[in-house]
């Protein structure tokens, strides 16, 4: 129900039967149950006056009630109107009276009954715009927004005797953006602008003295719940919780149009807690021990918040959280034209986190960063060289024109038009003359050409690497969060106030000062990672996208002792990590049987009775699974070798259908290939302090190995595409400690076509309408095998392990009359076949079905 737009009122009402059940169902629910609520929304904007209509008051209020009466006791099958009349007979019968029986009869029944109740206020945007344009006003209250709601809930249940519940949250932000132009221009800088101007590059740099943006937010949250139980009725559970969170975001560009611009975005949050202002704490003297009974007590509402305007606005910090983060996009200089060739990204962020544990006074307090270092380079290689291979077009050598001007001349070929032809062909002929490359000449242009397409022909290089590091320390002595060292530029860093400044930019790993007599820990981690991409184009239509990429971690855990005293003894200490690159590696089949490489060479390569038999297997492995093992065998490369990536690819060939044989049916055609190989190295230092693998891992797969993609002319007025695909993944994962390694392979084979024909007339029932109709079938199959190679006793087949192949075949017709009956017809088959050592049984599942949709 809506009145003028100014209230909207919405009610509900559904109940089920006990016995009601869908048809998917065999049995009700057995519980006769009630839901209903009502609601309203007031639009209070609506009473303010014109100039403040960009304001927002909206007022909701929502009450829900739900009620289950169940058929039988819970637990039970006995009826709960039986159950009820006859302990009312029997309350009677031994003589008790009968509006007390009756009394009882009606409580059974209650107990048996689930009731919640829920009410919200709320007030989801406050925004009070006061229509004045004088900067006090419109940049400080006009930007303010406000938020609240409450709830309050009871329930009771079979389980639980009474259950009440409330919460109110209460949020305010702040946000003003300042404008574009506070900056100041280099060129007006009085005495330093004249040099700026010297420089082309500087021209527009521009100085902001401003920042771009501020906000800030705080969030209040108070909740509070009473529980009883109908086990212990003569206890109360209670629940109390009061939080304050609140926060400030700051964003400054600093400069632009300059060579570094750099730009800073610096976020701080606090979480505090207000609980300990709920309760005091009281005692009371047992009469049989003569010892007092601590217990807490609930203090008043003008308690509470006396004590927190009276100092403790936002009560004990118990977490904190910092992020710095500075970007910027240097601009080479145009010498050279450096600027357009090159292009350059960097970044730093670091987020800080400090933690407080109220349970451990001592040695709850903790804190952590995150660090994240990036760097990226574009290079426009072809661009920058394509002067020194631009070829100059050749110029037609031409001869002096030797013909007389004399009357007599030109009478005599006036007279004799042939001879005027013949020499006009002549003359053209020589002038069209071109000198013939010499053949030294046509060997340079063809190395000019080799070259330029082998190392030159690159449109973008693009070069990234990423660094983050970490740090998580226990047992912190200072009680501060650390923000007093970040800004007191004036006085040194204390142990006192928390973490230094260092620490939390992430730029040292000393934590500070640590907490007395306690069992602690570090925890320290590097992750990098460097990659490079760049593409190539091959011939007309196809191009070649290649990627390298390669990256290592390294993790360090510390256990530590203190003593009375806060000195800090280290326990234990354990180191791990591992690398990621990218790989090259064939399967042994066909033509790829020539490059000796696979399980078999691994097999080959492998020594048990080597000083060091498991190093000497994780080289087999990595050795023997290398298609062009060339780096490891050059001397100074050996020990940098397996942390060089290898490349991978992606070829795409468009434009198949100008050939003769596909353009007779065909409107588009195209190819793709792509192939992706990894190589994981995990591994530890021992307790000798010597570096050891722990596992390995290598992987390739084409996906797809050859993918065709057709869209044919038009059929019968419609569409028609076709896609076909087939691709396989492999994966090796070495066992050290068992001298096994375990092949998962699979494969995939999709095909798929599609018809599709719009707005052809059919008539129905004497009518005409535009019709659609789609036409669709798709084939699946997906094989995956695992098998199992002991090199200690090696097969060369291997041991099969688990492995199925899934074939699904599904064709589809849909026909669509109208915007509003629709017709779907399906038939799906699924068949599943094991294979190796597999020991499920085969299966068959057949689907069929009809969609008809119709709107009224």
């Amino acid at each position: 129900m809506k009145l003028a737009d100014f209230v909207n009122i919405n009610a509900n009402l559904n109940e089920t039967n006990p016995f009601f059940h869908p048809l998917e169902q065999r049995f009700g629910s057995r519980v006769s149950s009630r839901n209903w609520g009502v609601s309203a929304d007031i639009d209070l904007v609506k009473l303010f006056p014109s100039e403040m209509k960009t304001s927002s008051l909206r007022l909701s209020y929502t009450h829900t009630e739900n009620i289950g009466k169940p058929l039988y006791l819970p637990s039970t099958d006995i009826l709960v109107d039986e159950a009820a009349n006859q302990l009312y007979d029997k309350l009677v019968n031994e003589g008790v009276d009968e509006k007390i029986a009756e009394a009882e009869a009606d409580a059974l029944k209650t107990s048996s009954q689930s009731i919640q109740t829920s009410d919200t206020w709320s007030l989801p945007s406050i925004r009070i715009k006061i229509p004045i344009d004088y900067w006090l006003i419109r940049d400080t209250w006009n930007n303010l927004g406000f938020a609240f709601n409450y709830n309050r809930t009871f329930g009771r249940n079979p389980t639980i005797l009474s259950q009440s519940t409330w919460v109110w949250n209460f949020t305010a932000n702040y946000s003003y953006s300042f404008s574009p132009e506070n900056y100041i221009k280099a060129v007006d800088i009085p005495l330093l602008g004249s040099a700026f101007e010297l420089f082309s590059d500087l021209n527009n740099l521009r100085f902001y003295f401003a920042p771009t943006s501020i906000s800030s937010n705080l969030t209040a949250t108070r909740n509070r719940g009473f529980s009883i139980t109908r086990t212990d009725p003569n206890r109360t559970n209670t629940s109390r919780d009061f939080r304050v969170t609140r926060g400030f975001q700051l964003g400054w560009k600093f400069t632009e149009g300059g060579f570094l611009n750099p730009s800073l975005n610096y976020t701080i949050d606090f979480g505090s807690s207000l609980a300990h202002l709920e309760t005091r704490l009281d005692s009371i003297r047992n009469p049989v021990t003569g010892k007092d009974s601590v217990f807490e007590i609930q203090r008043s509402e003008k308690e509470i918040w006396r004590d927190i305007f009276g100092g403790q606005i936002f009560g004990k910090d118990f977490s904190y959280s910092q992020r710095v983060e500075i970007r910027t996009q240097p601009k080479f200089p145009s010498l050279f034209d450096l600027d357009k060739y090159l292009s350059l990204q960097l970044g730093y962020s670091v987020d800080y986190r400090w933690q407080n544990d109220f349970r451990q006074p001592e040695l709850g307090r903790s804190a952590s960063f995150s660090n994240n270092i990036s760097c990226g380079i574009n290079f426009r290689l072809k661009q920058l060289f394509e002067p020194l291979f631009k070829e100059e077009a050749a110029q037609p050598q031409t001869r002096p024109d030797l013909r007389t001007r004399s009357r007599g001349r030109e009478r005599d070929e006036e007279d004799d038009p042939s001879a005027r032809r013949d020499t006009v062909k002549s003359i053209t002929k020589e002038e069209d003359e071109t000198p013939k490359p010499s053949p030294v000449t046509s060997v340079l242009l063809l190395l000019k050409a080799s070259v330029k397409w082998l190392f030159f022909d690159y449109d973008n290089i693009a070069i990234n690497f990423t660094q983050g590091n970490n740090s998580s320390n226990t047992g912190i002595a200072g009680t501060g969060t650390g923000i007093t060292n970040f800004w007191n530029f004036w006085l040194p860093n204390k142990d006192g106030n928390g973490p230094s400044r260092l620490y939390q930019l992430g730029l040292d790993y000393k934590v500070g000062a640590r907490a007395k007599n306690g069992n602690l820990s570090d925890a320290v981690g590097q992750r990098n990672n460097l990659d490079l991409r760049t593409s190539r184009p091959l011939w007309e239509g196809a191009k070649i996208d290649l990627s390298w990429k390669v990256g290592w971690t390294i993790n360090k855990q510390t256990s530590l002792q203190t003593d009375s005293l806060g000195n800090v003894r280290v326990v234990n200490l354990a180191s791990s990590g591992n690398t990621d690159r990218s790989f090259l590696t064939f399967p042994p089949v066909l033509i790829f049987s020539f490059f000796n490489n696979g399980i078999k060479k691994v097999h080959e390569l492998y020594n048990p009775d080597a000083v060091n038999p498991n190093e000497n297997l994780a080289d087999a492995f990595v050795d023997g699974f290398e298609t062009f093992p060339i780096l490891g065998k050059i001397p100074f490369m050996k020990d940098f070798a397996r942390y060089i990536p290898r490349p991978n690819w992606s070829v795409t060939w468009d434009g198949l259908e100008k050939f003769s044989l596909l353009s007779t049916f065909a409107q588009r055609v195209s190819l793709n290939h792509t192939y992706n190989s990894n190589y994981s190295r995990a591994w530890k230092i021992n307790p000798d302090g010597n570096e050891e693998t722990q596992a390995q891992k290598v992987s390739y797969g084409f996906q797809p190995f050859l993918g065709l993609s057709i869209t044919f002319l038009p059929v019968a007025g419609g569409n028609l595409s076709a896609n076909i695909k087939f691709g396989s993944n492999v994966s090796y994962d070495l066992g050290i400690s068992t001298k096994k390694i375990t092949e998962t392979f699979s494969n995939d084979i999709n095909i798929s076509a599609s018809f599709s024909k719009q707005g052809f007339e059919l008539p129905i029932f004497g009518l005409s309408l535009k019709n659609d109709l789609e036409i669709s079938f798709s084939f699946t199959q997906l094989k995956n095998s695992t098998v199992i190679y002991d090199l200690t006793e090696f097969k060369e087949e291997g041991t099969p392990q688990d492995g199925t192949t899934r074939t699904t075949l599904e064709p589809r017709i849909k026909y669509v009359m109208s915007s509003r009956v629709t017709l779907s017809i399906f038939y799906k088959r699924t068949s599943v076949t094991p294979e190796g050592a597999s020991r499920i049984p085969p299966t068959t599942t057949n689907e069929a079905g009809l969609d008809v949709h119709i709107t009224i």
